[in-house]
Order: structure tokens, then sequence, then C-alpha cells
């Protein structure tokens, strides 16, 4: 700093101030503002000069050295501190972190080098200035709470408050619970919740990223407050406000005065209130109350609300219901919303558990804050620059905030005028002369480096550098700056300033192992060694890898050679390529490696001609092996045969095993044809791997490349001799050797086999010859040998063993040996390889790539192309392992521990040569005690220091805490295990956290999760829809998503968009969804009968008493194999499902003397239905039986019993048409009926006012009535349509005589009576093909006591109608006998079909076989007619409900036992992610997640129909985890599982292992082969380096792949994956993952189905394909 300059005199007179400044009080010269520093008195300006020498060079008091910045931080620096309105500076305080700190600077001055720090993290949570805390006397805002205050804290006791830290405006949220109190904080203020079952203590902004709706908080006991004086008693002011509110009382005055005086009363006092209160409305204090308030006033009743809250209570308002509870002692949280940014505070209380009480009596955490450096070095030097380079936006904006307020707060004499508050721009200090020149004091910039700024370019800021503070460095490979900036801040050999540093080829590429076998790059091990060139003896060599660099992804090409070789490659990737070279004037060809990307179409780059190691394994008969696979059947429990007309494979096989010919015949061109089964070889194909094998699946053996060459060879020839052809044509000069196959797979490892061999082949599709019997040919492929060379060493190496076969390869021989040199790809000038030219680059976006570095030629073979190491980088955090573990040679102070191990009794660290260390212990999240400087550095009869207090760190106590806290974590919460870890290390390892256990980068998985929380979770949350075109709707959502981990019981939640579908098709995705009744059994409800997977919580069971249950949890789960049981009732066809362990409510048959059934003699039990045998009796509540009138708004016509005999004739034989034509309903009937007809017309007429038209047809006739409404009604309410039509639940309770009327006129329509034997009985019998109509008519006629039977009729029904044939649904019958008959006439006799019927007076009283009403009309008793177990596999489902037992069809069920509650919460979650995949150029969602759904929602079918549109919008192809096949179960019903559902089988064997074989072909069986490359997939994927832009230098820009995914929970699963943890969304995202690698390596997309208009595009492709050509992407989702 430029000082001010005075007399010498008096300058150094004043430097023997050994004072503090904060501690001269009345000694300090009062500065005159008004004036400016030339115009201040001498004394003053001295004053200054002296305490500016103090902070240029420390101060020394007693002997201590005193840093200057130290003395600059605890006697200028300002803090900001808000009182009210208003924001105060406040001075800062002086803890041990600040001088261990100061000890590190004075270290690094006197060593003239850096320093390296890393240790804890603080963190600050603040509440809004205006909320209130509770002292004993008052209430105070927290915003003027001061040190030493007492406030209460959860316990109801008084605490001190030992510290508070302004944290000026911050944004802030209103949290609001469920009884209408609520409270304002920030986002990182602690609460204690109770989560599962489980307390935790978690920041507002981890609460709001969970399911908050389902977290709770303690509820405060009560206030112990002294015993007040009070104007009135509390039991008579209780009675005067319960009178007030129940409706007694007039008009009262109400002072808020007196209110406040009983808030702050003692416990006795009110107790006595609310006792009082309580027993106003009634006579006993339960502890649980409900009561009705008749007048409302909010002033009263929250007054009541908070006397309640201060007492410990639970209080709620519910309209004018008043719900208090004494035994509630947890408040759910009901919302969270930003309330906006504010001025906040926090504080420290005195206790153990840290908690006290704020506004509306809730319990809180509490909170610190923290301090700065670079002001003092920006304001103490002239014309030098100072940065910091972070990585956190978060807390960079937080320094640049301290900065704008500490330095507009500072004294006059120290404040400098700068231009503005732009901190990641440039900020410079100085003036402007008065020539306008500007005076530059300092320069301050910060830079964030996720604001686009590369690695390499993060060097310090132009100018002279003083101050470097490189901040995070553990998130960024800051080496390279930091070194490239170090030279800046050297001056004559010594460091001017400071330097602070501190921490808070695309897959499917095939190269060569070691050992000569082919694998994908990216399941290559560094242990496998891999093939590359040798140059000096021009061959494939073997060599080891010494580095292998993590999966990254860059801009990749695919190049395309003229032979149809492909290589997908990042533009950086250098590749073997034909070059001309000049020695003078000679010119030659040679070869070098070019990049990619400079590549050209036309160019010549080098293939290796093969690669001939193999292994030493011995084959079984390999030529026999190679017959079967080519001619040979061996699926499996099959003797293995071979069909051949070749007599030399006949002699072969005859001649070495026992064989037997199953068939012969002669060929149309004379030859033998055999069909030979051969014995005792199925143990040696077992062995080889490929027994069991069919045409479509078959492979090579397994390990094909560890055979001897030798067996390989004879194998090859094998296949060849049974299934090639030999072309040879001399005419046209047409040789080829070609093999065909339904089978590419298998072909193309016949292609990779050849390649080892230096034959080259390509494979082509042969498309059927006649497309009309596309539907029983399968798809052909051919493997052509096409160039001279390979086909002369095929007849040179392989050879055939076939006579005719030889002849034809001697041709093709001497073809190829005439021409060995003209027109051969082989190169003249570069031996061992092949010469290819481009004939096509294409780019392919952002894509995942691999290198390594090889050991000997740094060459690997790529798909056959010579390639070359690129070269890698470290990970991020590696740099600052290698500073902090060698500080000295990157010009770093070495740690002195003694700092550290003099104030613990237990070190927790190690004693090493590292860089500077801050223990978790220093934290301010944990305890400090106040004392002196002198007793904090032990030093006696020190004046000066007693005046300096500090704040010190309880090194043991805290260090108990930590652990206890560790010890807790590890146990319950992984992810916040590794998070406490890395935020609070007790030792320097724990700063770099060992990832070997969780293979993710966890602690980018950490950083990325919480800047999600801060910034807000991405994405529209959104319930959705389908509308036209199988385009997808939706609505935003207020559901909450699926917390993890994941509780387990029901959760209906939303989707989560990140990028809309397109219009039409698109990508790829997985879903993965994870109970006893089966889907589809029936349950009574509240709204009727339900199928079991359609039932909500918000439905109500019926009881085995007839009583509505509430739902507590509806459980679900899957079987696989399990028994279940199918029964059957006398009364009835339908089946009803249950798991073996089900109870029913059943006794055994009772019969009174021997002979009658006597329902007194029952003795009914709950039984397990493995147990319950047929014959056995259910009792079974008649609920329909009680009557109630329907409302308006279900019946708006006045009820009668005509209407409803209209009613029944409709849903007979009738339909409602409106049409611009017609309005009204048509009820059919027989042309001669005139009864009946003249009925209806009476009807119309007396109900509506209608005349009726009639339409007479054949033998039928149709009745007319026009009644809009009337038609409309029906439609609405009772369905369309023969199977569509049904009884709604309250039709079932109505009046018992319009019952009547209803099945009268049902009768009349759809049914018969008709007399039995002759005799004077009859029966009535209704017909339909609806069997829930008939089943909801039985439940009718049970609750007017007649008892009936449904039978079917099983013979298929066939008629003639209108002279066309057609076949019928099968029908259903409902009859009952003469009893039921005179039941229903005793109501009324108004039935056409029962008028003139004649009933003895005497009938015989039906016999109770199967079924019967009892006495009082109550209960149905029905016999079990049949139970029959088999076999199951799928979801079943439970309720756990108030009396455990509820309904089933005419069947009385309990809650089965191993589905109680305490075993049903499972904590598997279906998940499903949409994965966009194919994408154009710098797209933000370049293989990002853009939709994902994770839910468990009571119904599967619910959960089924999100995936199927999701789907179905994306255009998308889904591979799911097929251990639970309820998903393809669904689309089955559907018909979409074919078009939806992807084949796993298919991808297992290209992706996983050849030949692969899944326990069903759609989707993947969850092996430990498949589980592992899910999860290595995914783990590849988080590890990429992604392109995220470019520096000014060009130089790339990168960040892990994990940075893409948007899904929080899907990060927690990564943070916390590990054994035992559930992965369902990591499975999930992997199938997705693995969906889409698989479809990159063939290249093409399935077709869409998602839009009409596409298919002519699509056989326009198709065509052009054929052709030759290339098709276009239009779409950026779609690919061929």
């Amino acid at each position: 700093m430029k000082l001010r300059t005075s007399s010498i005199s008096s300058f150094v007179m004043n430097l023997n101030s050994k004072e503090l400044y904060i501690n001269m009080g009345n000694d300090i010269p009062l500065w005159n503002d008004l004036y400016s520093y030339e115009e201040q008195d001498n004394d003053v300006k001295q004053f200054w000069e002296n305490e500016a020498m103090k902070l240029l060079n420390g101060v020394t008091i007693n002997g201590v050295f005193i840093h200057p910045w130290l003395y600059w931080h605890i006697n200028f620096w300002k803090m900001m501190i808000d009182v009210g309105d208003d924001r105060i500076p406040g001075n800062s305080q002086l803890r041990d972190n600040e001088w261990m700190f100061a000890e590190f600077l004075k270290q690094a001055e006197e060593e003239n080098k850096g320093i390296f720090m890393f240790g804890c993290r603080r963190f600050g949570k603040a509440l809004l200035d205006s909320e209130i805390l509770y002292l004993e006397d008052r209430e105070k805002m927290i915003g003027n709470i001061v040190v030493g205050d007492k406030i209460y804290d959860d316990k109801g006791n008084l605490v001190e408050v030992v510290g508070v830290y302004p944290q000026g405006k911050v944004t802030t949220y209103r949290v609001v619970f469920e009884d209408g109190r609520n409270v304002i904080c920030c986002g990182n203020h602690q609460w204690r919740v109770n989560h599962g079952g489980k307390w935790h203590v978690r920041s507002l902004r981890a609460i709001a990223g969970l399911d908050y709706k389902s977290m709770s908080i303690p509820v405060g006991e009560a206030l112990n407050y002294p015993t007040a004086k009070l104007p009135v008693p509390p039991s008579a002011y209780a009675s005067m406000l319960a009178a007030y509110l129940d409706g007694y009382g007039g008009d009262m005055f109400f002072d808020k005065y007196i209110c406040k005086k009983f808030l702050r009363s003692s416990i006795d006092q009110k107790k006595d209130f609310i006792e009082n209160f309580i027993r106003s409305f009634r006579n006993v204090v339960t502890g649980e109350e409900e009561l009705m308030l008749s007048h409302i006033d909010m002033d009263v009743i929250n007054f009541v609300q908070r006397m309640f809250w201060a007492s410990g209570w639970y209080a709620k308002l519910e309209g004018n219901k008043l719900i208090l509870s004494r035994n509630r002692k947890e408040l759910k949280i009901r919302s969270i919303s930003i309330y906006g940014k504010e001025h906040a505070t926090c504080i420290t209380v005195d206790n153990d558990s840290h908690l006290f009480l704020t506004t509306n009596y809730i319990v809180t955490h509490n909170t610190a804050i923290m301090s700065s450096f670079l002001a003092r070095n920006a304001t103490m030097t002239y014309n030098l620059t100072h940065n910091v380079i972070g990585s956190s936006k978060e807390d960079l904006m937080s320094l640049g905030e301290y900065l704008e307020f500490g330095l507009d707060n500072i004294h006059p004499y120290l404040r400098i005028n700068r231009t503005g508050n732009d901190w990641f721009k440039e900020v410079i200090m100085g003036t402007k002369t008065v020539n306008n020149i500007r005076d530059v004091h300092a320069r301050i910039r910060i830079t964030n480096i996720d604001s686009g700024k590369a690695g390499a370019s993060l060097k310090t800021a132009s100018g002279t550098p003083y101050t470097s503070i490189y901040d995070e460095v553990g998130k960024f490979p800051f080496l390279a700056a930091y070194l490239q900036g170090r030279p800046a801040h050297m001056m004559h050999g010594r460091m001017r300033g400071m330097m602070i540093c501190s921490g808070c080829c695309c897959a499917g590429t095939i190269v060569y192992k070691s050992n000569g076998e082919p694998c994908r790059i990216e399941d290559l091990k560094q242990d496998d060694g891999i093939v590359g060139f040798d140059n000096v003896s021009s061959k494939a060599v073997s060599q080891d890898i010494t580095w292998m660099k993590p999966p990254a992804e860059k801009e990749c090409y695919r190049i395309t050679t003229k032979r149809g070789r492909v290589l997908e490659c990042s533009g950086d990737h250098p590749i073997l390529t034909v070059i001309s070279k000049r020695s003078g004037e000679f010119r030659y060809f040679g070869s070098d490696f070019r990049r990619a990307d400079s590549l050209r179409v036309g160019r010549k780059i080098c293939v290796s001609d093969g690669v001939d190691i193999w292994g030493d394994k011995k084959m079984f008969d390999p030529y026999l092996v190679g017959i079967l696979i080519g001619d040979g059947s061996y699926g499996f429990d099959k003797t293995p045969v071979v069909s051949t007309s070749d007599n030399e494979v006949y002699d072969y096989i005859r001649s070495k095993y026992e064989c037997c010919i199953e068939k012969q015949y002669k060929t149309k061109d004379g030859k033998d044809y055999r069909e030979i089964r051969i014995k005792g070889i199925c143990h040696e194909l077992r062995e080889l791997g490929i027994y069991g094998q069919t045409k479509k699946n078959k492979t090579l053996p397994l390990n094909i490349h560890s055979y001897r060459r030798e067996d390989v060879i004879m194998m090859i020839r094998g296949y060849f001799d049974a299934d090639a052809t030999f072309y040879s044509n001399n005419n046209n000069r047409d040789h080829r050797i070609s093999l065909g196959s339904c089978n590419r797979h298998l072909l193309e490892e016949v292609k990779d086999v050849l390649f080892k061999f230096g034959i080259h082949s390509t494979i082509s599709y042969s498309p059927s010859k006649n497309p009309a019997d596309r539907s029983i040919i399968l798809d052909s492929y051919v493997c052509n040998i096409l160039d001279k060379l390979s086909m002369l060493k095929y007849c040179d190496i392989i050879g055939t063993d076939i006579g005719y076969r030889g002849e034809k390869l001697d041709s093709i021989r001497k073809f190829s040996s005439n021409f060995s040199t003209f027109g051969s790809f082989r190169s003249k000038y570069i031996d061992g390889v092949i010469i290819e030219r481009i004939d096509k680059i294409e780019y392919i976006g952002i894509k995942p790539v691999y290198n390594l570095t090889a050991s000997d030629t740094h060459t690997y073979i790529a798909n056959g192309i010579i390639t070359h190491n690129t070269g890698g980088n470290v990970e991020k955090s590696q740099d600052a392992q290698k500073v902090m573990n060698n500080p000295a040679e990157y010009g770093f102070i070495v740690m002195n521990y003694d700092l550290l191990n003099k104030r613990c009794l237990k070190p927790t660290w190690r004693i090493s040569q590292s860089g500077c260390f801050v223990p978790a212990q220093m934290s301010h999240a944990y305890d400090k005690e106040t004392t002196t400087l002198d007793k904090y550095l032990g030093i006696e009869k020190a004046t000066g220091l007693k005046k300096i207090d500090i704040q010190v760190s309880k090194f043991d106590d805290n260090t108990k805490k930590i652990k206890s806290r560790l010890d807790e974590l590890v146990k319950k919460d992984r992810a916040l295990y590794v998070q406490e870890r890395m935020a609070f290390p007790l030792s320097i390892d724990d700063c770099f956290l060992n990832t070997n256990v969780n293979r993710f980068p966890v602690e980018d998985a950490l950083k990325h999760k919480n800047r999600l929380l801060e910034e807000g979770r991405p994405g529209k949350t959104v319930d959705i829809y389908q509308t036209d075109g199988m385009r997808m709707g939706y609505h935003f959502s207020d559901k909450q998503l699926v917390d993890y981990p994941f509780q387990g019981g029901n959760i209906d939640a939303p989707i989560v968009i990140y990028e809309d579908p397109p219009e039409d098709g698109g990508v790829f995705d997985f879903t993965y969804v994870s109970g006893c009744l089966l889907p589809g059994e029936k349950v009574l409800t509240d709204k009727g009968w339900k199928c079991v997977e359609d039932v909500k919580y918000e439905d109500r069971l019926v009881n085995k008493d007839g009583e509505y249950v509430s739902i507590y949890k509806r459980l679900l789960y899957n079987k696989i194999d399990e028994d279940v049981y199918d029964v059957k009732m006398y009364n009835g066809v339908s089946i009803t499902r249950f798991t073996k362990e089900h109870p029913l409510y059943v006794s055994d048959n009772k019969l009174k003397n021997g002979k009658i059934i006597c329902e007194d003699l029952f003795s009914f039990d709950f039984v397990k239905v493995a147990d319950v045998k047929s014959g056995m009796w259910i009792k079974y509540p008649n609920v329909y039986r009680k009557e109630i009138y329907p409302c308006k708004e279900l019946f708006p016509y006045v009820m009668s019993d005509d209407l409803w005999y209209l009613i029944g004739a409709w849903i007979g034989n009738g339909y409602s048409r409106i049409d611009k034509y017609h309005v009204g309903i048509y009820i059919s009937t027989h042309k001669n009926n005139d009864k009946f007809i003249k009925k209806i017309d009476d009807i119309c007429k007396s109900c509506f006012g209608k005349y009726t038209n009639k339409r007479f047809r054949d033998n039928s006739c149709e009745i007319f009535c026009g009644v809009k409404e009337f038609a409309i009604w029906m439609d609405s309410t009772f369905g369309k349509y023969a199977n569509g039509k049904f009884i709604p639940e309250w039709v079932k309770y109505i009046p018992h005589e319009y019952k009547a009327s209803f099945l009268c006129g049902y009768l009349d329509t759809d049914g018969c009576c008709y007399a039995v034997n002759g005799k004077k009985l009859y029966t009535i019998e209704y017909t339909s093909c609806n069997l829930k109509l008939l089943e909801s008519v039985q439940d009718i006629l049970f609750s007017i006591g007649i008892v009936s039977n449904i039978k079917i009729n099983k013979n298929d029904r066939s008629d003639v109608i209108q002279g066309h044939f057609k076949k019928s649904n099968c029908l259903y019958y409902l009859s009952f006998g003469t009893n039921g008959i005179l039941k229903l006439l005793s109501f009324c006799i108004n039935s056409v079909k029962l008028d003139g019927i004649v009933i003895p007076d005497k009938i015989i009283k039906a016999k109770k076989k199967g079924c019967f009403i009892s006495n009082d009309g109550d209960y149905i008793y029905i016999r079990i007619k049949s139970i029959e177990k088999r076999l199951y596999s799928g979801p079943v489902y439970n309720f756990d409900c108030d009396t455990h037992t509820y309904l089933c069809h005419h069947i009385t069920t309990h809650n089965c036992d191993p589905y109680k509650s305490d075993k049903a919460d499972t904590d598997s979650v279906g998940s499903f992610y949409v994965l966009k995949r194919y994408v154009k150029i710098n797209d933000p969602f370049a293989y990002c997640i853009v939709a994902s759904y994770a839910s468990r929602p009571p119904s599967s079918d619910d959960f089924c129909r999100n995936c199927e549109i999701l789907q179905e919008a994306y255009g998308a192809k889904c591979l799911m985890e097929n251990a639970d096949r309820m998903y393809e179960l669904y689309l089955t019903r559907r018909n979409k599982q074919l078009m939806l559902l992807e084949d796993g089988e298919r991808l297992a064997g290209k992706i996983i292992r050849a030949g692969a074989r899944q326990n069903n072909k759609l989707g993947l069986a969850p092996t430990v082969p498949n589980q592992r490359m899910l999860f290595n997939t995914v783990i590849q994927y988080c590890w990429e380096d992604v392109v995220v832009g470019y520096d000014d230098d060009g130089n790339e820009i990168t960040q892990k792949g994990i940075y893409r995914i948007p899904d929080i929970e899907l990060l927690d699963e990564i943070i916390a994956f590990g054994p035992g943890v559930n992965t369902d969304r990591i499975i999930a995202f992997g199938h997705a993952l693995l969906l889409a690698k698989y479809y990159d390596d063939m290249g093409y997309m399935p077709e869409s189905t998602t839009q009409k208009e596409n298919q002519k595009k699509r056989e326009r492709k198709k065509i052009e394909q054929v052709k030759g050509f290339t098709v276009r992407r239009h779409n950026p989702y779609k690919m061929r």
C-alpha cells in the first residue's frame, strides 16, 4: 500500500503501542468523516500510519507475534450483522482456526513458499431475522439475539446463546407443518427429522429433495416459564373462550396483551387452562380430543392453539373441528416453498442436542458461519493482482458477497474505490487522477472452472500476481495451471506474495487379447494384455498393457473402408496411414500415424494381415464339430443328427462313431441324401458349450481362440465342407467362397476366426427371393470371401476333404495365383499389412471412447485397423494427492503437526511430510470454548494477551462426537457416511476418499447432487396421459417423488420429464418393475367391486360383518413358481385365486339329526386355503340388504316402480341412440308381445309424457322413445352394448320394491319363466353373455332374500345371422326356483311373463344344498364346490385394514400372515428410464436421461400404463429385467409385447457372452454375468470424460459423465452403492445404456411403430438399403 507520510518522530513514538486496535477504546483519535485524509488532524494521521505499519509488518504483544493478516482480520474486517431491517458491520471473532492459518502464513513467509491446505468444511445454517425465539421474560427476533441471551430449548429449559453469526441476505424457505405452524429459514438450516422410523439431522435442502411429506419433526415439550401474575385465573379465562367458540357466549373483548401473559405462564397454569377449556366442551380430558366449534374467530383460535403448542400438545383446526392430542409427539411437514432473499442469522446454543425452539414452538438445529482472507492483500499492496480459482459456484459467490460487504464497511483510512462488484470478470481497486488517468491499486478476479475454463488455462490473471488462491483443488487438475502461474510470483529467486491451494475407442470396437482372443475394448482388462503391430517383424505381436484410461466421451467418427471394414473412434485417435515420402528425386511410399479427424475419403489406411495367435487347448474331433455346426442338429435331449449327401462325410462318421441312418433317399442330382444319428458324443458337445443349440442360435465352441491352431483349421474346414459354396466360373472370372446362414452372429464369429488367418471376408444380407413367403422364410446372411489372396490363403490353410469341392478349390487357387499381384489390396511397400481405401467418414456425435497404453509397440489392432495410443490424463484429484504427499517438491510448506498435537490428547491424524491439514475437530459445526490468548498459548503474566479472546476447539470431545456420528451412519446411511467423512476428515486420507469399494465417482456424485439440490431439482414433475396418435400429454403434479432409500409400501409417484418427446419416434430405454390375491381378483369396496390391483388407499373395504373399514397398507409382492389355489363356489362360475397361506372364513358341514344342514351348528374360523377342503361352508354378509334412497346427483328422476321396470327392460334388450337423426332409447321385443309393448307405451307416457314409435323388422319390434336426457343418463350410468352394461353400486341399495320392478323389467326382455317337468313348479332364468352383469343381478336377488345360481353353457354357440355364420361367446344362465318367484311376487306383480302363472298354495321348501340365506337375512352361506392347486408366477396382493378382514367375490378372507406389515415393506421400487441415444451436434441431452419414472403405485397396471405411454411417446424400445414379467404380461394383454420389448437373448449373445441364453426371450435375466455387465456399463458411463466446451485456445473442457445424470435419487443409489444396497435405479439405467450400446454396435434402430405416416419412409428406406444407398437421418432419435 502507498503509505501516506507524516513526521518521523511521532511515527516512531507510536510504534511502541502493543495493543490491538479493538482494545484501545478511548485512545483511538476521532476520525472526522467529513474530511479527507489530508484534512485530518496530525495525531489522527500519525495513529493510522502506525496501524498501517502493523497491517504490513504485524505486531508483537508480550513476545507473541500477531501476523499482519490476523491483525487485519480481528480488528478491521467486518462481518454482516442484521438488526431489524438494517445490516450493520460487526467485528470478526478470533478462533483457533484463524490462529492456525496465521501460523501457516508466518511459516510460508519465512520459508518463502506457498500454502497447500486441506481439511474440514464449514457450513452456515440460518433462520430469518424476523423469526421468534423464546426468552424467559419476552419473545425476541433472532436478528436481535446477542451472545449471552437465554432461550428455551426443545426440552422446555433455558439455554445460553454462545454464538451469533449474521448471514446477510440469503435465499430463505417457508416450512409449513400439518397443524398450521410455520417457520422461515435458509436452505442449509439443520432439522431433526423422523424419516422411515429413524431420526436424522438434515439440512432443509436435503429434506426438500426427499419425500418431505413423509417426514416429521419432534413436538417441543412444555416451556418451563416461572409462575406469572395473570389478570384472570386460567380456568375462568379458558371457560370464557370455550363458551365463546361453542356459540354460547356473546361478543367478547379479546386482549392480545393478556394472551401474551398467558403464553408466558408456568406449566401448571397452562395445564389448568387446557383442562378447563376441554371440560367446557366435554366432562373428561382423555388426551385425544375432537372439539366442534360453533363460532369461528381466528384470533381466539390462534391463541388457543399457541397455548396448546406451548404446552407440548398437538393442535390443528380442520374446518370447524379442533383436533387436540397430548400423545402425538411428531409434526409432519406439509409444504416447503421459497420465501425469497431475506436477512438471516445463525446462532449456537449451549446444550447437548444443539436444539432450540423458534416461531410457533418449532424445534430446530444450531448454525455457524465463516470468515475471509483475500481483502487484506488487495488493500495492503499496490498495483498487484489477486486471483481466486475454484470449482464451487456457490462458495465463490459467497466469497464475492463477503468481499463486497467487507470492503464497503472497512475504515475510511483503508477504503479504496473500485470499479464494481462483478468479481467473476475483474474488479479494479484504485482512483483516477485529475488527468483522468487510472491509478490502479489492485486487481481482483474470481474464476469458476465450471463456467467453461479448461484446466490447462487456469493460470492466474495477467499483471503482476501477488495472491493466488486455488480453491477445491481436489476437484480439478490444478497442477499444470499452478506450475504455469508460479513463475509469475517469483522475483529475484524469491516468491512474491502468496500462493494458497485449498480443498474442502468407441464402445464395441474389437481388439485382441495377448492370447489372440477378440474382445470388446470396454470389456478388456489390464491383465489381458493386447495384440499390436510390430513394424520390425511386420506381424501382429502380443504385449502388456501398462495403463488403461477410464472411459471418456468425445466427438467420434465412423470410418468405413471400400471393403466394408468399420472403425468408430474419437477424432484425435491415430490411425496407421499410407503416406508418400521423398528422398531427393525419389518418391516412395511409407506409413505414419494420422489423427482420425484429419483423414479424408480416398485416403489409404493399414489393416493388419491377420492375428495368427492361438492357444494350446485340444478340441474334440474338430472336423465333426464343423460338420455338425453346418449340417447338424443337436437340440436339447436329442441325439445329434447330421444331414448330408456327401459320401466322404458319411464314410468319415461311420468309420469313427456308432451311428444309424434315420432317413435316406436320392437327390435330383443322383446323390444319396442321409440323416445320420450319431451316438455317444452329447457329453463332448456339452463341454464345447454348443449342445442344445438350434439353427437360430448356433455358435462356434466357447473360447474358440484358446484351441490349437490345427484344431480350429479342421473345424472351419468341416463347417465349410458342410455348408459353404465354392463358386468358380472362368468365363466371367467370377470366383468366390460363400457361407450362408440365418444366424448372423455365427457368421460374425467365423469372420473373426478367418481374419486371424489373414482371410478377409464380408457379411451381407440375402433377402428372400419370394417376399410373399416371408412368414415362413428366415432372414439369411452370407459371409463372402472375395479377394484373391484371401481365397488363396483359404485354399492353402483351410482346404477341403470333399472331392467335388476340392476341384472347385483348385480352380479358385489357380485363379487367385495367376492374379495374386494385379488388383491386390495387400501393400507392396509395407509388409504384413493390407491397404484399404476410405470410402466414407461420418460424424457420429459424442460417444464413449476407450484408450490404453501398450508396452512395446504402443499400437494395437482395433477392428483389424492398426491404431496408436492417444495417451490419457490422470484422475482429477491425483494432482492434489501428489502435492499433499510431497508439498516441498512443488514449493509448499510442510505441515508442522505440533500446532495440532499440543491441543489434544489422542490425535486422529498421522504425522507425515504433508501439506497443511485442518482436522474436522476444528470445524465450526462442533464445540468451541472461549478463553484468552495467553491461556491458549500457555504464556503466563501476559497482560496484553489476556485482553484477546479466542474460541478454541474441544478436540477430544469433538473427536468422540464425530466418531459416534460416523459409527451410526456407516450402519444406517452409507451415502451420508461418505459425505460426512469428506466434510469432516479426521485424517488426510479422509480428504481423498478411497473409492475402491464403490467404483463410482462418489465425490463427483455428491458434488453434482448437492448442486442440483441447491439450484433446484431439474425437469418437470408431471402426471401423463395419452392423446391422439400415441402422443403424450401431461399436467404438472404435486405428487411426491420416491425418495432414497425407499421405505417400502406403496407410493404413486409422478414422472419427471427432462426433454419433451419428439413428434414421432425416438430413443431407446429400459423399464424395470419390481404380493395373497392375484391380479384380476375382486374385492368389495365402498365404491363397489374392484380388482385388487385397482384398489386405492382412499377406498374402504367391507369386512366380514358388512362394515366399511379403512386401508392401512396395500401390499404387493412377486411370486415365482408358487402354489396358488383356485376356489369355486356352488352358486357361481367365477373362480377366485389365493396363495396357499391366505386364510378363508370357513366351517365344516354341520348336520342336524345327521340330515338337515343347520346354521346354528356352524363353527366358523379363518383357515389357510391350503388346508381348506371342498364341501366346507363360507359365511358372507348380505351387504346389500339395507335400503338407501339415491341422491339427486345419482338418480335425477322421480322414483317409481314403472321407471325401474323400464330401466330393467333397457338393460335386458335396449340401447340408446344419440345422433342428428334419432335421440332416445330403443327397447326390442317380439312383434307379438303386445302386453309388453303396451306396458312400455304406458310407462313412457306416465314418466316422460312421450309417445313411442315402433319399427317392425322380421319377427321383432323396436320401441323408440325420444327422451334425450334419459338416453344420455342411461348410457353414462349403466354402460353400452351387451358386454359393456353394468349395474352401479348404488342401485344395489335402492328400496326392495324398486329392485323387484327392475328384476321384472329385466325378466321380460332377457329372461324366461317356465314350468319344471310339467308340474306347477316354475324356474326363472336370465340369459346373458355378460357375467359381470349377472353377478350384480345375483347380488340384488340375495338382498331381497332370493337364492340363485349362475351356470355356464360350456358348448360354443354358432348362429346364422342374416345369412352369415357367426360364432358367439359363451352364454351364462342365472336361475332360481318357485320359492324365489314367490318372494319376487310378494313385492310386485307387474311382470308380463309372470302374469297368469299359478303357483300351488303349498310348495316344498328348498333344500339347503349349496347356498342359503340365514334366518335373519343378514348372512349368506355358500358351499365350496371345488378347490384346485396350480403353480403361478407373478404379482400377488393383500391389504392391511382395521379389522383385518375383507370380502372377495362371495368369500370372506383375512390378511395372510406372511404379508403382515412387519414383512411387507420391501425397499424395491419400479424404475423406468428413457435414454436419448443418437443426437445432433452439441445436443445437451446427448446420451442423457430425457424422462424418468420411479414408483410403486397400488395398481401395477397404473405403473405399466405410464411406462407404455412413455415408450410410445418417445418411440422407445424397452429392455426389461425379466425376473418379474409383470410389464410383459401387461403388454401381452394389449398385444404390444413384440413392438415395445427387446429380444434380450439376442442382445446377451452379442454383448455379454456368445450364445448366452436367457430364461425368457424378451428381456434380460438377472444372472451374475448380466448384472456385472449392467453395473460395469453404468460405471463406465459415470467415469467418461465428457466434452462440455472449449477454451479460448481451443482446448477441450471436460467433466465426468456422471454430471449428465439429472435424477437425484439415482445419484443417491450411486453414492450408496455397495453390498446389500438396493440398486433398482442403477439396474434400470444399466439396461437403458446396454440397449443403446447394442444398437450402437449394430448401427441401426428397430423400425418405429408410433406414426402411420412413417410407413412410406420405412419402405423407401428398405429399398434404398437393398440398392446400396445411404439413408439420411432426419430425426435425431432415429437410426438405421
